[in-house]
């Protein structure tokens, strides 16, 4: 029998013992976890999926927190609170565990009024077990947040040395602050692994219709990579700032190549095919104006 369908009634942080007096069977919130439509911040506290308001909805949060004991907040919801993007979201074998995960002292800040695992032990807690271009994206999001490599692999040094450890180690060691969504942390990580050349990520480039800077840059081969995470330009607007900037940098003598989740994903094997016969011709280019990395 498939969980019931019913509306969400709470707009912010809300608490199993909010159910009855809104109106709300415990097969509903059943419903809502299965659909991954609400997380679980600490045993028995919840809030929409959606990070909307995240900021107000702390507040409420650090008041119910403190009321039921100040318990750390769950992977999930530091994940959250955090603003780390989740590969896939997070299953209910995965919240189970999580519940008795194990946070080391010196791994829990005072975000907010609430208990939160650090930054770096939330990146690597949702990296672990994951394929690399998948853990490649808390990693470059916690790296874009302010943690570092060094903080990443203290919390994977304590881990020991389970299953899974190296690749883990292999996926700290390519994280890079420079990826600047979870498209392009996927495209890096599909790249790594497939051999190809590591580009340089967002370089700038002096076109004749100013700068412009570029997701990722092969220089050698003369090779410029967008991560498009929009499936389609629907704005004439849009359609033609692109077109000028495409034409702007292959007036330089360089190779635009866009690609989208698609490509990556459900096409990921003629991708790789199309991005390495690219790299591997003639890495001869002209004009190239490359604008230092700031």
């Amino acid at each position: 029998m498939s969980t019931p369908r019913s509306p969400l009634p709470f707009v912010d942080v809300f608490t199993s013992a909010d159910l009855p007096g809104a109106g709300v069977s415990a097969g509903a919130l059943q419903g809502w976890r299965a659909r991954h439509e609400v997380v679980e911040l600490s045993p028995g506290v919840f809030i929409a999926a959606d990070a909307d308001r995240l900021e107000q909805r702390r507040i409420v949060f650090a008041s119910r927190a403190i009321a039921l004991g100040r318990q750390p907040v769950t992977l999930a919801g530091a994940a959250l609170l955090h603003g780390l993007p989740v590969p896939v979201p997070a299953s209910a074998t995965w919240s189970r565990v999580d519940r008795h995960r194990r946070i080391p002292a010196d791994q829990l800040v005072q975000s907010g009024g609430l208990l939160v695992p650090s930054l770096a032990w939330t990146a690597v807690h949702i990296a672990r077990g994951r394929s690399l271009p998948d853990a490649l994206i808390p990693l470059d999001a916690a790296l874009r947040g302010g943690t570092d490599h060094g903080a990443l692999s203290n919390v994977l040094a304590s881990l020991g040395r389970g299953a899974g450890s190296a690749g883990l180690a292999r996926a700290i060691a390519c994280a890079d602050a420079g990826a600047e969504s979870p498209l392009e942390s996927v495209s890096r990580g599909v790249i790594h692994v497939a051999g190809l050349p590591r580009p340089v990520l967002q370089q700038e480039f002096a076109t004749a219709h100013g700068p412009y800077r570029v997701d990722f840059w092969w220089s050698q081969q003369g090779v410029i990579g967008e991560a498009d995470g929009r499936v389609k330009y629907t704005d004439e607007d849009v359609l033609w700032r692109e077109k000028r900037r495409r034409d702007a940098l292959e007036e330089l003598g360089l190779r635009v190549v866009r690609w989208s989740w698609t490509d990556v994903t459900t096409h990921r094997d003629d991708w790789v095919r199309h991005l390495r016969a690219l790299l591997m011709g003639s890495g001869d280019r002209v004009n190239q104006r490359v604008l230092p990395r700031r």
